[in-house]
């Protein structure tokens, strides 16, 4: 009566979430005798996919392999687990993936990343303090921490700082060493 695609899919979607049997029918136009047949005769397990799984499990591998090759060898043993097909079992791993990268794991990598871009302008502003390549980084290193700030806090960047820590960076390229020795002096007195 069904096909064994629809099958497939309602098995996979049975044992990767823990919604009820009237919703899961709705969802794919099928009769609840039909799923509590599938369901009992095939001895399918509601949510199996989500106690067998760990997120933090799902993140190290997103960090050490990548989230790409993470999906794929998910919906690889998901395909096996289940007996589905892979195109299937790939729809539930995307959307196991996505839970598993919460808000905070999200903004664990992004200020990661973030300090990355920080140390690598840090070695090269140290290497090439007069070049104007320098300001250049400088001023996409600032924007790229207020995006980050943004991301992080939910607060829109002061752009007008910005801007003037940006132009005082243009400043301090235009100053001798013996101006910017001077700044420097004044800056400790004031702190």
């Amino acid at each position: 009566m069904y096909d064994q695609k629809i099958k497939d899919e309602v098995k996979a979607f049975y044992e990767s979430h823990y919604e009820d049997n009237k919703t899961i029918c709705i969802s794919y136009g099928i009769k609840e005798r039909t799923l509590r047949h599938w369901a009992q005769s095939e001895k399918w397990v509601r949510g199996r996919l989500l106690n067998e799984t760990n997120p933090q499990d799902l993140q190290k591998q997103i960090i050490e392999n990548g989230a790409k090759e993470t999906q794929q060898q998910l919906a690889n043993q998901i395909a096996n687990k289940l007996d589905v097909s892979l195109e299937v079992a790939q729809n539930v791993s995307e959307e196991m993936l996505f839970k598993a990268m919460s808000l905070d794991f999200l903004n664990k990598e992004l200020a990661r990343v973030m300090l990355i871009g920080k140390y690598a302008f840090e070695a090269f502003a140290q290497k090439q303090p007069d070049s104007p390549k320098t300001a250049m980084l400088a001023k996409e290193m600032v924007g790229m921490i207020a995006q980050v700030k943004q991301s992080l806090f939910g607060k829109e960047a002061e752009i007008h700082n910005v801007v003037n820590v940006v132009q005082n960076i243009a400043d301090f390229s235009q100053l001798s060493d013996e101006q910017l020795q001077q700044l420097l002096a004044r800056k400790k007195q004031n702190s």
